[in-house]
């Protein structure tokens, strides 16, 4: 895994992004409470949702909810835009999918 905040994320088809939105404040600190969010991805067809394993055994397995990490599955630009429906507040990645090199 890897972190990161740069303005346009350059990485290879076939790649996984994780998404954990945290609340802070103006000086960064992180806040008490939870934080629930709305993601947005354009174009939609270029990513497809992974599922959150936590536990795999012969009988099934045991899964978090929701989208929260994605397959980049065709190059190109994609953006996430994440916002808090409460207070309006949002943030966007852009990611620059390279094709994958079969060199």
């Amino acid at each position: 895994w890897s972190s990161t905040g740069a303005d346009t994320v350059i990485l290879e088809e076939g790649s996984q992004v994780t998404f954990q939105a945290a609340p802070t404040d103006a000086g960064g600190r992180r806040l008490a409470g939870d934080l629930t969010t709305e993601m947005t991805v354009e174009p939609e067809w270029a990513v497809v949702p992974g599922v959150g394993v936590v536990e795999a055994w012969e009988d099934g397995i045991w899964t978090v909810g929701g989208e929260v990490n994605f397959y980049f599955i065709d190059p190109g630009l994609v953006t996430f835009t994440v916002t808090d429906p409460v207070s309006g507040a949002s943030g966007e990645q852009v990611f620059d999918v390279q094709p994958v090199d079969r060199g």
